[in-house]
């Protein structure tokens, strides 16, 4: 694909041109016998400001046209004569004397020394010699010279040369240089394809460093490792269907490591159904035990929904993204202490959080082949039938306490253990072999209260129009209004603030004849002075060993569970898990199963660069460095062929590679560079 091509396209898809010194290219062509070279200027801020006729494109196409200029002047000349224009004769002039001397210098000394006077990005052949001890090595490369937006010279390497012959070297320097080269001699420097860059070999580099890539060669071949990659890059830097990742990746520099076939839709599905009997395998051989402390195992579940009802295993269910009229599949994500995804499972929509627990502890077990760990869960898995089976497993467990479990112990706190327990933060007692740590937080105190709050105002302003209509007509039967109030006060958590009463205005048949109601109702200040007091507190319960796990790092293992919402978050708005265009239960669980090689992927990268003290999110980190383009560079002789991929550092590629030079990165990016760069594979 040539790079018009592939400009159009990326232009079309992301709206923005390609950074550096890509951007304005002008193509010289000049033959001199055998010798025919390619070359490729950059002409930004260098032939803008002359008039159109001096273009070099129009001198390479028209070699006659300098000489125009003499009859060009001797026109202006009379017409600014003829209209007493007098005091223009000098300029007119200059003019003359331009020309002319611009007819010389094209004459004898070709299009390209045009650009030596008066442009300003030269390209030339630069030598590099290294010397270690006794040994010494030399190298060619094509090298671009232009001024930055401060003034300052800079060299942009395009190409090494060092591998061709000493006589193609020296032709091509004479070339660069505007000299005629031997008649003996033949060769061409042309630039090809313009790709995405830097952003594309992070992820491309990141898939090799990680290990992904060899869990996945244990179960798939070469050429299905490779689709995978392509398939999990794609949910990284252009979530897309499987039937519209062909032409998405094609501007990308690892989609030239595969033939076209291994991203088509067949091809794909094919892979899929390969992944998925691996489900288990590829998760159990990715994961990788803690050795501090016992293995620490969050775990929560997500829900995502479908568009039609096809689907295997979809069903209505309580839904996590608030899509109660859409089927839906939940998935279940179990990450360790420092956030790895260890294992993703997935199971019908009408699962319960608390139906899901005895499973995945088997699985767990069967999967991981743990004996010994402690299993982190919010309020939603609790139930003394999960406990229990959770310890008769052999594990630990560290558990948000259910409300009215809360509610009644810390009620049952004497004054001064109340008082203790807001002073300290943290308060501990022991029921059997049961630990119960009571946890106390201002911030969480003052969200608690401002939720309450909003919540009071909303219920009390439906109840309001409650009441008058059920008071001003025939609406609602007893029965059917007690309902709907009593559903408003459920969904808004505070069915016990509130004193209700309704009160027939007339006789009623039965419970279902419609009759005018008058609804009265108060705010419960016993019970609201009771949930203002646990404002701020929570209570979590836990059998973990007090040798092995303090009170506070309790605490601080229960908070890590919002690294596992973190990772749904991810998943479901820059993964984008969803829409999931599959049908069939296999190949909905490879798809879920390629986003979560691709959160693991993310999760990878993002350690990594926090490590080097950049916390920007990752999507923006990559957008911006993938505005940093790779462009290609062939230099073709007789016997030789060199392709070559380049970064465009233009005064904006510059920035940029600055950025990932002090992220630490510059070095390793640039050298998967040309392993992501590899001529088209036959696999």
């Amino acid at each position: 694909m040539g790079a018009a091509a592939t400009g159009d396209r990326r232009t079309k898809r992301k709206n923005i041109a390609p950074q550096g010194r890509a951007e304005n290219k002008e193509t010289i062509k000049m033959s001199y016998t055998k010798l025919t070279y390619h070359c490729t200027f950059s002409t930004k801020d260098r032939i803008s400001d002359v008039p159109p006729i001096f273009k070099v494109s129009n001198f390479a196409k028209h070699p006659f046209l300098p000489f125009i200029f003499h009859f060009e002047a001797i026109l202006l000349i009379i017409f600014s004569s003829l209209c007493g224009a007098e005091a223009n004769f000098g300029l007119f002039s200059f003019h003359l004397f331009y020309s002319f001397a611009m007819s010389l210098l094209f004459c004898y000394n070709g299009a390209d020394l045009w650009i030596t006077f008066f442009g300003e990005s030269l390209m030339f052949v630069k030598k590099n010699v290294k010397k270690d001890g006794e040994k010494k090595w030399t190298y060619y490369h094509i090298v671009e010279s232009y001024k930055d937006s401060e003034g300052v010279t800079r060299h942009n390497y395009l190409a090494n040369i060092s591998a061709l012959p000493e006589k193609d070297v020296q032709a091509i320097k004479k070339y660069l240089r505007g000299e005629l080269a031997p008649k003996d001699q033949a060769g061409k420097v042309e630039q090809g394809d313009c790709l995405r860059g830097a952003g594309q070999v992070a992820i491309w580099r990141a898939w090799k460093k990680s290990g992904l890539l060899e869990v996945l060669r244990e179960y798939l071949t070469e050429a299905q490792c490779l689709s995978v990659f392509a398939m999990t890059a794609s949910r990284i830097c252009d979530p897309c269907s499987k039937l519209a990742l062909k032409d998405g990746c094609a501007d990308t520099l690892w989609a030239r490591r595969m033939r076209d076939n291994r991203v088509d839709e067949d091809t794909l599905y094919e892979v899929m159904d390969g992944l998925e009997s691996s489900f288990e395998d590829i998760q159990r051989t990715l994961a990788h035990s803690q050795s501090d402390g016992p293995m620490l195992m969050l775990y929560d579940t997500t829900s995502t929904y479908f568009e039609g009802t096809d689907a295997d295993n979809a069903e209505y269910g309580f839904s996590k993204d608030k899509r109660f009229d859409r089927y839906q599949i939940i998935v279940a994500m179990v990450c360790g202490r420092d956030g790895r995804p260890l294992a993703v499972e997935l199971w019908p929509g009408s699962t319960t959080d608390v139906e899901t627990v005895q499973t995945q502890i088997d699985l767990l077990r069967k999967r991981f082949g743990i004996e010994k760990g402690v299993f982190v869960g919010d309020n939603g898995m609790y139930s003394e039938v999960n406990l229990d089976y959770i310890a008769e497993k052999g594990f630990s467990y560290i558990i948000g306490g259910e409300y009215h479990k809360k509610k009644e112990l810390l009620c049952s706190m004497s004054e001064g253990q109340r008082e203790l327990f807001i002073e300290e933060g943290i308060y501990e007692w022991v029921e059997g072999d049961v630990r119960y740590i009571g946890c106390y937080s201002e911030c969480r105190r003052h969200r608690d209260s401002e939720r309450r709050k909003k919540a009071m105002e909303q219920v009390e302003e439906e109840l309001s129009r409650l009441k008058k209509t059920a008071s001003s007509g025939r609406y609602y039967s007893k029965e059917r209004l007690w309902a709907k109030v009593d559903g408003i006060l459920k969904d808004k958590k505070v069915k016990s603030l509130w004193n209700i009463k309704l009160e027939p205005l007339q006789e009623a048949e039965d419970d279902q004849q419609k009759i005018l109601i008058e609804l009265t109702f108060s705010k419960n200040d016993v019970e609201l002075k009771k949930r203002e007091a646990m404002d701020g507190c929570y209570v979590l319960q836990t059998t973990a060993d007090p040798e092995d796990m303090e009170p506070e790092e309790v605490v601080k293992s229960y908070k890590s569970l919002q690294k596992v919402e973190r990772s749904f978050r991810t998943i479901k708005s820059f993964i984008k898990i969803r829409p999931i265009y599959h049908r069939l239960w296999g190949r909905i669980r490879a798809h879920v199963l390629i986003c979560f090689l691709a959160y693991y992927l993310s999760w990878w990268m993002r350690r990594e660069l926090k490590a080097q003290g950049i916390t920007t999110e990752l999507p923006t980190v990559l957008n911006r460095w993938d505005q940093l383009y790779l462009s290609e560079m062939k230099v073709q002789t007789d016997g030789d062929n060199i392709t070559q991929w380049n970064w465009s550092l233009g005064e904006e590629g510059i920035k940029i590679k600055e950025e990932i030079e002090q992220a630490g990165l510059w070095k390793s990016i640039n050298c998967y560079k040309s392993q992501c760069g590899a001529s088209r594979s036959n696999i």
